[in-house]
């Protein structure tokens, strides 16, 4: 038998509303003392309660859950992003759905999708490409909207931003401080908007340390190890870097 919250206010013998203000933790708010407090979380516990997610967002008229669309779920960078996202929101009682792209732009669109369908109440959202065209979407149901790692010109949104042009800078600047002349800058593909700041800011360094910029030290592919290994080995093996 499903344990209920009037299965454990009858047990306790309280009202059905006191179950629920100690289950939600607010039991200190409405007067419930401590004993009682008590009683209903260790039978709730020896019930194997579960709380009905569905009456909730029903009442609340939410869902409590927020989407977390990323392009590649094993870069380092993206994993611990979804880690931290989920313990902020965690607290504060929601939970999140993680949805991985893989640099697809149908699957971007199709996980967006599936996420208003459940009807999420946010989502985070690291696109693909700096077009409009499968976010538009988000902002029309008016679902609050988040987008890191990637700035789109004209669209109104809450951005969350690395200076990428600026930190290649700086990284460059570091290797010119330590005497290096030839820099080699492994990005990813041509097209994508935080590789071409991030080349921009390659260029800028070697530019103000009047260093020439070598057309074979500069390779664009994929932001995936397999791209940097195959690089940095080809690079080595030519006896020029």
């Amino acid at each position: 038998m499903t344990a209920t919250l009037q299965t454990i206010a009858d047990k306790v013998n309280v009202s059905r509303s006191t179950v629920s203000r100690v289950l939600n933790n607010k039991w200190k708010k409405y007067g419930i003392s401590q004993v009682t407090a008590d009683k209903i979380t260790s039978l709730a516990k020896d019930l194997h309660y579960i709380k009905n997610e569905a009456a909730r967002s029903l009442r609340a008229k939410k869902t409590f859950t927020i989407g977390v669309v990323i392009r590649d779920i094993t870069n380092p960078f993206y994993s611990q992003l979804v880690k931290f996202v989920e313990s902020a929101l965690y607290t504060k009682g929601y939970t999140i759905i993680i949805c991985n792209t893989g640099y697809d732009l149908d699957k971007e669109n199709g996980h967006i999708n599936v996420l208003l369908s459940r009807r999420v109440d946010g989502i985070i959202l690291s696109p693909i490409q700096k077009s409009i065209e499968n976010i538009s979407i988000i902002k029309d149901r008016n679902v609050p909207l988040a987008i890191f790692d990637c700035k789109i010109d004209k669209f109104d949104a809450d951005y969350i931003l690395v200076d990428n042009e600026a930190g290649t800078m700086e990284a460059v600047n570091h290797l010119i401080s330590q005497g290096h002349k030839k820099i080699v800058y492994i990005g990813g593909n041509s097209s994508d908007l935080n590789n071409r700041f991030r080349y921009a800011g390659y260029k800028k360094a070697l530019s103000k340390a009047s260093l020439s910029i070598t057309d074979h030290y500069v390779i664009h592919g994929s932001y995936t190890f397999k791209h940097g290994y195959e690089a940095a080995t080809e690079l080595l093996r030519s006896n020029d870097a």
